[in-house]
């Protein structure tokens, strides 16, 4: 039996009951190939609890709440930094090759495994990138025993700064809360039976600039220009001043047809995916893109941009659309090609359903991790 700790060194509260916080889904499934595994969160005061167990292995999961030291958006925990805690533990995962505790760790444990995920910086000072690569790129380089990323565009990224023994793996899709969800709330259910009635291009996600939210409602008045029965569902919140600025660049007949909900639960968002005509992510930076995978493997046709995931998942124009450039005739056009052929659309949910279904599950991307780790 072999024991692992994964470290989530962001000194960010993290809500465990989402259904998309990637820890949790690789951790499912290393408990069920005979790993135990604990996973280090940040919070106001250290705690443990049980979070689950294998029925098949009686591996387990355990969570380790830890209060760190925060200093700007990294976390430092001296706690976990101790050797006597550290030799308890196989294996040793962190997250992302930005954060302090990486190097840190690295220096303690002979067997430390990066699992990053930017192809970006995400410094909010761009500055700090350079500076960072300065002091511990090298202690990554010599004591990293491998960097797993989670798309070809972070390998790129990282490896253009001088990072080595990189691999690409990906990031898989958690469905168990989607299937053991039987029913649903009557909110979700009458927007349900208004997207079984309409043509609807779908959103979910922040509304922010990150995300591209005002692109998205440009494109989408170029769309009803053409195409006035199409409506828009937006499933996500934002500051009201950004979304008001949105709204003003597009015209009152777009406006009318547009339908706001804050938040849908998690557990019922299969419904949603599933009885919408099209899927729109049109965000500048994505790291991956959870909901592009739930779209796709729920069957709603995906229309994105060139990010971390669409780059690594989608084969373009067979599994979904990924433009790489942010032109709103291109999307228009694109969007209402997927409206105009019925039989088209039903080709792409067929195949992206079948790409996430064999490759990009919990499953099969916690064999790979461990094939690349060189743990099988």
């Amino acid at each position: 039996m072999k024991k692992i700790l994964y470290v989530r060194s962001g000194p960010f509260k993290v809500d465990i009951s989402r259904y998309n916080v990637q820890v949790i889904g690789l951790c499912k499934q290393l408990i069920e190939k005979g790993y135990d595994c604990d996973i280090m969160f940040y919070d106001d005061y250290d705690h443990d609890e049980e979070f689950a167990e294998s029925k098949s292995t009686g591996r387990k999961i355990r969570i380790l709440y830890r209060k760190g030291i925060r200093i700007f958006l990294t976390g430092i925990y001296p706690q976990i930094l101790k050797k006597e805690f550290l030799k308890q533990y196989d294996i040793v995962i962190c997250t992302e090759y930005n954060q302090v505790m990486t190097p840190l760790v690295s220096r303690k444990h002979r067997n430390t495994i990066v699992y990053s995920g930017p192809y970006y910086s995400t410094f909010r000072k761009k500055f700090f990138s350079p500076v960072y690569d300065f002091f511990f790129r090298r202690t990554i380089n010599r004591n990293v025993k491998k960097m797993i990323v989670k798309s070809e565009l972070a390998k790129e990224y990282l490896g253009e700064k001088g990072y080595k023994n990189i691999e690409v793996v990906g990031v898989g899709l958690d469905y168990s809360k989607f299937e053991a969800a039987n029913s649903i709330s009557e909110k979700t259910g009458e927007i349900v039976e208004f997207l079984q009635k309409e043509k609807t291009l779908l959103y979910v996600g922040s509304i922010d600039q990150r995300k591209n939210f005002g692109f998205l409602l440009q494109v989408f008045d170029k769309v009803n220009q053409k195409m006035p029965d199409v409506k828009l569902v937006v499933i996500g919140n934002g500051e009201e001043k950004y979304k008001m600025e949105c709204l003003e660049g597009i015209s009152e007949n777009s406006r009318k047809n547009i339908v706001w909900y804050k938040r849908i639960p998690n557990q019922e968002m299969k419904h949603i995916f599933s009885n919408a005509t099209v899927f729109a992510l049109p965000s500048k930076n994505e790291i991956f893109g959870m909901v592009m995978l739930e779209a796709m493997y729920f069957g709603c046709p995906v229309v994105t941009s060139y990010h971390g995931g669409s780059s690594t998942v989608i084969q373009n124009e067979r599994q979904g659309i990924v433009l790489k450039e942010f032109d709103k005739e291109l999307w228009a056009s694109n969007i209402e090609g997927l409206f105009e052929d019925e039989k088209r659309r039903n080709e792409i949910s067929m195949n992206a359903r079948k790409r996430i279904e064999d490759d990009f599950l919990w499953d099969s991307i916690s064999e790979q991790f461990l094939r690349k780790i060189g743990e099988q």
